[in-house]
């Protein structure tokens, strides 16, 4: 039967054209459970000489190395990254240095469909409910990579109200405390993956064949962790950078805690305070340090709003223009 299976596996992943980005062996299948299971390929866990658990994983590239590929790790980057807010919402950032992540259930957005899209494309014949305790306790922060995009102008630079652009585009360079290893993947920063030409649909090319011909499906459990990184095509155009705190692995680690002590010791509860469907965190805690360094604003914005801004800007040292993106220039510069 793994011979079979593997056949069907590797012949999906061909027609797909991705030989050379995923790699399943007979030896990586397990079949004694309802499901088939594509075996871990971790090959050494402890912690490292600071005391952080520590993942090897071999070079081998299964599904879980697929996503990883897609999704980069931006941890590490010191890059600047960007986020539209209306204009009145910003001094309140400035003051308090407090950021607010919604719930993945938040059903203003679109972020719970895409979440669910990932798990239907991986999982075809597997039921998943829109809204559940789960996905409810998952908080993201959503950036994008360059301001200098007209499309996020148009669509969150513009105040609804009167169709001017004159909201503001907050430059946020992320700061890493801790290694992410020792936090067991509970705060992410990485790109969001899009499904670029149903790049995606080999999985459940597989699924469905491998059902229809042994009545099982592969367990892929990376596509739930990833599913908080996916988004359909239509939506590249936000070049996305997603920050993520997941509140059930923290729960998870913290229970485990009391069985082992020592091997998880870290506190989210002194940093976050939560609120319906969101959480509030400070931009400087015990993990990460979030700095504000621009202020990128709309053509449109109001001057004495500008010089309220300016005045604020040039306290905390913060950069500060007018930005004119219909034909990408900016219109002043300065504090």
């Amino acid at each position: 039967m793994e011979d079979e299976i593997l056949s069907i596996i590797n012949q999906s992943i061909k027609e797909y054209n991705l030989e050379d980005k995923i790699k399943i062996n007979a030896e990586d299948i397990g079949i004694n459970a309802d499901c088939i299971k594509i075996k871990d390929k971790r090959i050494f866990q402890g912690k490292n000489k600071d005391g952080f658990l520590v993942t090897k994983i071999n070079a081998d590239r299964t599904f879980e190395n697929f996503f990883e590929h897609r999704s980069k790790d931006r941890q590490n980057d010191q890059g600047i990254l960007y986020s539209f807010k209306k204009q009145e919402f910003v001094p309140e950032l400035i003051k308090k240095e407090q950021m607010h992540l919604r719930s993945l259930n938040e059903q203003l957005y679109n972020d719970p469909l895409e979440y669910c899209d990932l798990i239907n494309i991986t999982n075809p014949l597997v039921m998943h409910i829109d809204k559940d305790n789960d996905k409810g306790k998952i908080f993201i922060y959503c950036f994008t990579k360059d301001f200098r995009n007209k499309i996020m102008w148009k669509k969150y630079g513009t105040n609804k109200a009167n169709n001017k652009i004159e909201n503001i585009a907050i430059g946020f360079r992320y700061h890493k405390k801790i290694d992410s290893a020792g936090l067991n993947k509970i705060i992410e920063l990485r790109d969001v993956i899009y499904n670029i030409g149903n790049e995606f649909d080999f999985i459940r090319d597989i699924q469905l064949k491998l059902y229809y011909r042994f009545k099982r499906t592969l367990f892929i459990d990376s596509s739930q962790y990833f599913a908080r990184f996916f988004k359909r095509e239509k939506y590249s155009y936000e070049d996305e950078v997603r920050l993520c705190i997941d509140y059930n692995q923290y729960e998870n680690l913290r229970e485990l805690n009391k069985f082992y002590p020592g091997c998880f010791e870290y506190d989210f509860e002194k940093i976050i305070l939560k609120e319906e469907n969101n959480i509030l965190i400070p931009l400087n805690n015990e993990f990460f340090y979030i700095e504000i360094c621009e202020l990128i604003c709309g053509k449109d914005i109001e001057d004495s709003q500008y010089e309220y801004l300016s005045a604020l800007a040039k306290e905390k040292e913060i950069l500060i223009w007018k930005y004119d993106s219909d034909c990408d220039k900016n219109v002043t510069s300065g504090y």
